[in-house]
């Protein structure tokens, strides 16, 4: 049997990705408008949901909800992970970005990390400690918010 080559990388179609690009840039635009208003109290709803959260589970919402949102992100981005590891030694190298159902967990993943960073910074407003970062404009978060979202 003669082993067929392998088909370089090259590169991917932006027909593929621009549509989830954009639906991934439009629910970020969403969050941040609605981590914007929250920050700036006109938000009741999320007070409310944060409210019962801590009343649940008896911690500070600004650290819970984004330590869930990452436990579960990480868990799905790993799920995604392995599946698309097994799917490659079956299959060899995807035709596409989105050539195996097991990328999407991956992406769903990442993002969600990115969310949890985003919500450790838009629901930390106790930052008078000395770990705070201050930005220009009045934004003040902690520095594992920040750190959370540069690991996102």
């Amino acid at each position: 049997m003669a082993a067929e080559p392998l088909k370089p990388a090259r590169g991917v179609d932006l027909a593929q990705v621009l549509p989830v690009t954009a639906v991934l840039a439009a629910l970020g635009a969403a969050v941040i408008v609605a981590c914007v208003l929250y920050r700036r109290g006109r938000f009741p709803a999320v007070e409310r949901v944060l409210a019962a959260a801590e009343a649940r589970n008896g911690l500070p919402a600004w650290s819970s909800v984004p330590a869930a949102v990452s436990g579960l992100s990480l868990m799905t981005a790993g799920f995604g992970f392995y599946w698309d590891v097994a799917v490659h030694i079956d299959n060899g190298r995807d035709n596409s970005p989105f050539g195996t159902p097991a990328h999407w967990p991956i992406v769903l993943g990442l993002c969600g990390l990115v969310l949890a960073g985003i919500l450790a910074i838009a629901l930390d407003r106790d930052t008078d400690g000395g770990a705070a970062i201050r930005l220009p404009g009045g934004l003040s978060f902690s520095l594992g918010g920040g750190l959370v979202l540069l690991g996102g």
